[in-house]
């Protein structure tokens, strides 16, 4: 299996979470393993399911945000975005994830930076690996903050106004949640579209963004501006995260199914009577809309007791997050991001400065949610029992979980039933 996207399917590079690091590596306790919640992800779930070799994290010699592991599938790097690049990191991409398989493959030469100690890790792929891919929550998050900024530009530009300052600089904003959005969309047709070059790339399971309406970090800073200027963030967050799922799914639908049927027939082997039969089943290239899974596994409302349903799970509060780690004072944000300047690399900060911008500005004793995690390991609860949330921007463990059985039964129908 061979798995891309951002934290929801990291499961070692954890180079924006560093309290995260000190977890222990066999029992879990405070981040599972070095994943950035407290139980297995959902990648865990489908890698032993489907009886696969346990998933290493890829790594390249000199590449700092990387463990070193020969022969490792899972390209996903925490905080990477579908986009490329606006605004994004050059090597937090989903474009570059693609690029480090085709290297790792011998099938791209590597840069210059690597080339002295790089030596190609995995076979050739073929027609039975599965490749999945889980992007955009990140781009969505992006897309609510450029938001709050744009909408603050105008309000300031109309105060001004109003007020009759003359000579006011008119500010344009460098682009709008809409361009982020489209850029994501377009980054994973690109990518996907490349998969599709690539020889024996039969098996794409392509995952949308999750629900950021009920990301604890967007609901929080709903309180303050929803009050403050009258924006409904979380309303925002929730319209981007359909756009995004629903402009998705169509346009693989309608760019890539067909394709992608034609070049993976399934293979044939001849029987003892000279028959052709099936040797095995690819699905090609499938979607799943995650934001229409949430909206039924995780109810707001306990169905009626005559109607329960045992895949359906009840939260009463679903953005209650089980621990708070990013919500803090902002001279509490400043102070550890001071400690961490030295071993963030430039491309980390600069892939994790779209989401640090207003909401989440350092000021003094104003409370901010702070782009990186303040509370140590000694701080965190492990047991999150029904929480839905890890913490204010990760899913828990019981949500890769629940999920999990969503995720097979959409395997399931375009194989067949397999």
């Amino acid at each position: 299996m061979v798995v891309f996207g951002d934290s929801l399917s990291d499961i070692g590079t954890r180079q924006f979470f560093p309290p995260c690091q000190q977890g222990s590596d066999v029992t879990g306790v405070h981040c599972f393993r070095y994943r950035t919640t407290n139980g297995p992800l959902l990648v865990d779930y489908l890698a032993a399911y489907y009886n696969l070799s346990p998933l290493l994290q890829v790594g390249f010699p000199g590449v700092p945000y990387a463990t070193v592991e020969r022969g490792g599938s899972n390209f996903a790097r925490s905080a990477a975005v579908a986009r490329s690049p606006l605004g994004a990191g050059t090597d937090a991409t989903f474009h570059s994830q693609v690029r480090n398989y085709k290297m790792a493959m011998g099938l791209q030469e590597p840069p210059a930076f690597l080339a002295p100690g790089f030596a190609p890790n995995l076979s050739p792929s073929t027609p039975t690996r599965l490749h999945v891919v889980w992007f955009g929550s990140n781009d969505i998050q992006d897309a609510v903050v450029t938001f709050i900024n744009n909408a603050l530009l105008l309000q300031n530009q109309e105060q001004q106004a109003a007020a009759g300052v003359e000579g006011a600089p008119v500010q344009q904003p460098p682009f709008t949640p809409q361009d982020l959005i489209d850029a994501g969309i377009q980054g994973m047709m690109n990518q996907l579209q490349d998969l599709l070059q690539l020889p024996n790339v039969c098996n794409v399971l392509v995952l949308g963004p999750i629900d950021a309406s009920i990301v604890p970090s967007v609901v929080m800073i709903d309180a303050f501006f929803n009050l403050a200027f009258g924006m409904n963030v979380v309303q925002t967050a929730r319209d981007y995260s359909e756009w995004f799922n629903d402009k998705l799914e169509s346009r693989i639908i309608t760019e890539l199914m067909s394709p992608f049927q034609t070049k993976c027939q399934p293979t044939t082997s001849s029987s003892s009577g000279g028959n052709s039969q099936p040797h095995h089943q690819n699905f090609g290239i499938t979607f799943l809309n995650t934001v229409n899974m949430m909206d039924t596994l995780f109810v707001k409302q306990p169905p009626p007791s005559n109607q329960k349903n045992n895949q359906q799970y009840f939260y009463a509060e679903p953005s209650l997050p089980c621990n708070i780690r990013f919500q803090t004072t902002g001279a509490q944000c400043s102070a550890t991001m001071a400690k961490l300047s030295s071993t963030l690399s430039s491309s980390s900060s600069s892939s994790s400065s779209s989401r640090t911008t207003t909401a989440s500005i350092p000021i003094g004793h104003a409370v901010v949610v702070c782009p990186v995690p303040v509370v140590s390991n000694e701080g965190l609860d492990c047991d999150c029992g029904g929480s839905l949330f890890f913490d204010e921007i990760h899913p828990s463990g019981e949500f890769h979980q629940a999920i999990f059985p969503y995720v097979l039964d959409g395997i399931g129908r375009v194989c067949g039933g397999r």
